[in-house]
């Protein structure tokens, strides 16, 4: 049914002189016996049956469209929080990735230095060992055989490549814990590390590094 002020809206067209002249040959053509009045109210129908349609048309666009704007916005938001979920995810793993490394840092720097240490005493023991047996051949001869069957010489052998080999050990520790404790600072002079630092920090480092990275550095202490 169609409503009233649509009907109003066909007779103010038609009483302002707008008159829609293909509907208006159509109507002449249906009713042609038709007295002109009978022909105006046919008019009127028709028109206000077309209004009536355009306007149902424009509604159903109008509702297309805004559910088309609201599911653009709708996509947008999404979309923004998808950008926003996928870089604090970039931004954690970056953290992680800087506490892990920095973590490795004080770890690493720690073990050397502790293994430095225990090195040095064993170092000192071989070069004694090393000492000793370099007497025992001086005065024995590197030919003279132990009971268990080794000689002065395979002795004296050991005890070199024993020394040799603690003190190359020592020595790689006193060029790596530098190394590392440069690396250490660059690492937290980074805006990533800057902020990590604090929660993965050893504050015994960084003496451990001060002192490593002067010219009392324990590392010139190896010799042999």
């Amino acid at each position: 049914m169609v409503d009233k002020s649509f009907y109003q809206a066909a007779s103010d067209e038609v009483a302002g002189g707008k008159v829609d002249a293909a509907l208006w040959v159509k109507i002449n053509a249906d009713m042609p016996e038709a007295s002109d009045l009978t022909k105006q109210a046919k008019y009127i129908q028709h028109r206000a049956e077309e209004i009536a349609r355009d306007h149902a048309s424009s509604a159903a666009r109008a509702t297309v469209s805004k559910g088309v704007a609201r599911v653009k916005k709708r996509v947008v938001k999404a979309s923004i929080w998808l950008v926003g979920i996928v870089a604090l995810l970039a931004i954690a793993g970056n953290l992680y990735s800087e506490y892990s490394e920095l973590l490795g840092w004080y770890q690493q720097i720690k073990t050397q230095t502790v293994g430095f240490g225990d090195g040095l005493k064993s170092l000192e023991m071989s070069k004694k060992t090393r000492e000793s047996t370099y007497m025992a051949v001086r005065q024995l001869g590197e030919d003279y055989e132990y009971s268990d069957g080794t000689t002065a010489g395979e002795h004296w052998k050991l005890a070199k490549d024993a020394v040799s080999s603690q003190g190359g050990y020592l020595m790689k520790i006193a060029v790596d814990v530098p190394m590392m404790c440069i690396k250490l600072q660059r690492e937290r002079a980074t805006l990533m590390g800057s902020i990590v630092d604090p929660t993965v920090r050893d504050r015994s480092i960084d003496s451990v590094c001060s002192l490593w990275l002067s010219d009392k550095s324990p590392g010139k202490k190896v010799w042999w």
